[in-house]
């Protein structure tokens, strides 16, 4: 499948973007789903080279991808331990390549190819990288992207498409719950004070503006006694 919308993120690294283009056949938001029938699955699985355009898929082959592809999704969308018993019925088995312990799918045919997407998650969890792939968090969309960031802290598949509608909608409900506080009752407004009168103001004792007293007047309260004799 192409993707959904321009501006999306890069794809994930091989073998991880195997899981990812598997966990896309199904997209929310334009009601795809590529793996619609057994014929669909097989056209799917020759894209890429894991079956032959000629193999034989059957519906129980189609139950068993669709049940693999929904718990791989759950998987990402709990990051918790959830119901594997699809699991047990992929043909997998041990083998020792380059001195490692690897799996290997057991066989070939439809199911051996869902083994090998099985097997491509398993080495993005020994190497890292399966935390970084990631589904949408838009409910609408749900689309497995992979997250390149240091700090792994993408939620969704684009910014400008489902982060801007989820931004818009966060904003209209906060909107909402605020015009439906109810609205303090308004009170009468102050009557203004009237303006006191202006009032002069005694000039203080030592100032500028009293004026300087003449040194040849007495002083008020004391005797004019003419000038004292020598005794």
């Amino acid at each position: 499948m192409s993707q959904p919308v321009p501006g999306q993120r890069p794809a994930a690294p091989e073998p991880l973007r195997l899981v990812q283009e598997f966990l896309n056949t199904r997209w929310e938001r334009a009601g795809v789903e590529e793996l619609d029938s057994p014929r669909g699955l097989l056209r799917w699985a020759a894209a890429r080279g894991l079956v032959e355009t000629d193999a034989p898929v059957g519906q129980s082959d189609l139950d068993l991808a669709l049940a693999l592809r929904d718990t791989l999704r759950e998987l990402l969308a709990a990051r918790r331990p959830v119901e594997t018993g699809v699991l047990a019925s992929l043909p997998l088995r041990c083998d020792i390549q380059a001195g490692r312990l690897v799996l290997v799918p057991d066989g070939a045919g439809i199911t051996a190819a869902l083994a090998r997407i099985l097997i491509a998650g398993v080495e993005a969890e020994r190497d890292g990288r399966w935390e970084r792939l990631k589904l949408c968090a838009a409910p609408d969309c749900r689309w497995a992207f992979y997250d390149p960031s240091r700090n792994r802290s993408a939620t969704w598949c684009n910014m400008a498409v489902c982060g801007s509608r989820a931004k818009a909608r966060s904003y209209y409900r906060r909107q909402r719950a605020a015009s439906a506080l109810p609205t303090p009752e308004l009170r009468s407004p102050r009557r203004p004070r009237p303006p006191e009168p202006c009032r002069a103001r005694a000039a203080p004792r030592h100032s500028w503006l009293r004026p300087a007293a003449d040194p040849r007047r007495p002083r008020r309260g004391s005797r004019n006694r003419g000038p004292r004799r020598p005794g």
